[in-house]
């Protein structure tokens, strides 16, 4: 039940307008309740015993009762679906913030298609539950209690039936969701697959039409829809039974009704109209009795969700407490015997020792799979060290502040992600207030500024969802230019110009040496970044060795032979 605190938490800043609905739905029951005892003062008294004064007056009263009613339950819908949808959109808010404060290593335990999964459907879920219980789940229980009451004043034999069928009614739908609750998280697993599976097509779909793999492609797709068709059948199958249960069990009230009725009329104890409103309540409940199950069933569904997004809220978020005054130009960077591991069984770096000093410029060179990204990831603090130390301008980096930190160390990736917008807009994300001017120096710097004039819209060239509309270099130089925008201490280019021509590499190589910071690159090739001050090469085992370039060039070739390293990836 511990879940449940989730919506109460989301709920409390719309309470007012929650009770409301409640409220609204008491007044539409309570006109509801009063219409067929009205009905039977005028089959008593109006038709049967020939009173024809009373029927106008009575008629009257009904239809305003109809009109009260009806105001309250248009009311109650709205009040209902305005808390529900103002609720979901503050969860979906406050889950899209907390995502972005998780460490990697708990979006990378989440996945992506999970996390886009509960961010949608399993939200959708439950504000659908709560929508829809807020009307349903209170307008049940109102009409039974009123509608068992109201019969108790026209007669005690008949309500006792009404109550003889709610024990047996709740106990085969407790029964029936406890068995079915559990698979509703199976059926949400089944999705995260699935999701999962699109992301990953959508990402390297590319790769899979270079390749014509649609028909493998199609074959996995297919494989995991009838995984999640057959698991949803599971549950469908069960809740199927509940509602054509919930109908036998209430006409067969409803047949007892009509049979007692009919004796206690003969027997001159009931009169007709007196059966005919036990039998509208009995219709009131059935109705209220059979939208209230589907009601159980979004609850059984929300309660999986819930569980789901529970388990997102409770990942502890990135701390933020550390220094965050700290100014760390001119800082050296400091490795002292740092170890880690992704899964804790093998360290993918083993005590790496280095120091880098302010403006000198360091090549970072190995083989495929020996940590070069992943060195850069502990500097940025995307993950954190198992043990050792990093230190920055003096500073522990575990005592900076991730913002701080982010600010002063830029970072360009071999896949350069942009967002759907102009190129100004791209070249802004890291600094809003840069002006024109400022635009212009970094795409100057990265060389992309010739391409740039060369448009009719300049900066304001639309750039279409992940750069679609740009070749994969010119990607890179205006992520490098972004990157350039905030005057790093310590610029890393982890292969981010590798889409770049030779020659315009240079000149951008040529361009960077004359900016004041740090620079670290990460290469394909050690002939690559010979103008490289200091040259760290990382062994397939996680082990470093670290030198001048001209020390390391001099005997690289006894580290792992000529060739290979000369290429080292």
């Amino acid at each position: 039940m511990c879940v449940w605190k989730i919506v109460i938490r989301f709920l409390r800043p719309h309470s007012r307008l929650a009770l409301l609905a409640p409220f609204l739905v008491l007044v539409e029951v309570g006109s509801e309740m009063l219409q067929p005892m009205l009905m039977a003062r005028i089959v008593n008294d109006g038709i049967v015993s020939g009173q024809t004064s009373v029927i106008l007056p009575t008629g009257a009263m009904m239809f305003l009762l109809t009109m009260i009613g009806s105001i309250g339950g248009i009311l109650s819908i709205h009040a209902a679906g305005k808390v529900s949808y103002r609720m979901a959109a503050d969860m979906r808010r406050f889950l899209f913030r907390h995502v972005h404060r998780l460490p990697f290593s708990a979006i990378d335990r989440l996945q992506t298609g999970s996390i886009i999964t509960r961010l949608t459907d399993d939200v959708t879920r439950v504000q659908q539950l709560v929508q829809a219980s807020m009307r349903l789940l209170f307008r049940a229980p109102a009409v039974f209690v009123g509608a068992v009451l109201m019969t108790f004043s026209f007669n005690v034999k008949v309500a006792f039936v009404m109550l003889c069928v709610a024990p047996i009614l709740l106990l085969f739908i407790f029964v029936l969701l406890k068995r079915t609750i559990p698979l509703y998280s199976v059926v949400q697993k089944k999705m995260d697959d699935t999701n999962s599976f699109l992301h990953e097509l959508l990402s390297g779909i590319r790769v899979m039409k270079t390749y014509t793999g649609e028909l493998l492609e199609l074959s996995r797709f297919s494989k995991l829809c009838r995984c999640f068709t057959a698991s949803s059948l599971m549950v469908s199958r069960r809740m199927v039974l509940l509602t054509p249960i919930v109908s036998f069990l209430i006409d067969l009230c409803t047949l007892s009704i009509l049979w007692i009725g009919g004796y206690e009329a003969v027997a001159g104890r009931m009169n007709i109209g007196d059966v005919m409103a036990c039998t509208n309540y009995m219709a009131k409940i059935m109705m209220s009795m059979l939208m209230a199950s589907h009601i159980f069933i979004d609850i059984s569904q929300a309660d999986a969700s819930l569980i789901r997004l529970n388990e997102i809220i409770e990942e502890p978020e990135e701390s933020d407490d550390e220094n965050n005054n700290l100014t760390l130009h001119d800082a050296d960077l400091v490795f002292s015997q740092v170890c880690f591991s992704y899964d804790s069984t093998r360290n993918v770096l083993d005590e790496v020792s280095f120091v880098l000093p302010y403006g000198k410029t360091l090549a970072i060179v190995g083989t495929t799979g020996s940590g070069k990204s992943t060195l850069v990831s502990l500097l940025l603090r995307y993950y954190e060290v198992q043990s050792g130390l990093i230190e920055i301008g003096g500073f522990p980096l575990q005592k900076v502040n991730r913002h701080v930190l982010r600010h002063y160390v830029g970072v360009v990736d071999q896949n350069v992600q942009l967002f759907k917008g102009t190129v100004a807009s791209n070249l802004r994300m890291g600094r809003p207030d840069a002006t024109d001017e400022e635009l212009w120096r970094a795409c100057e710097l990265a060389e992309i500024s010739d391409f740039l004039r060369k448009m009719p819209e300049e900066l304001d060239y639309q750039v279409e969802q992940n750069g679609y509309n740009l070749s994969g270099g010119q990607k890179q130089r205006i992520g490098l230019a972004r990157t350039l925008l905030i005057h790093p201490s310590i610029l890393i280019v982890d292969n981010g110009l590798c889409a770049v021509d030779a020659l315009t590499s240079e000149r951008i190589w040529s361009n960077i040496k004359s900016l004041s910071c740090s620079r670290i690159i990460v290469a394909q090739r050690v002939d690559n970044v010979r103008w490289a001050d200091l040259l760290l090469f990382i062994h397939d085992n996680g082990k470093v060795d670290f030198g001048s370039y001209t020390e390391m060039s001099a005997g690289i070739n006894s580290i792992q032979g000529g060739e290979e390293v000369t290429n080292a990836n």
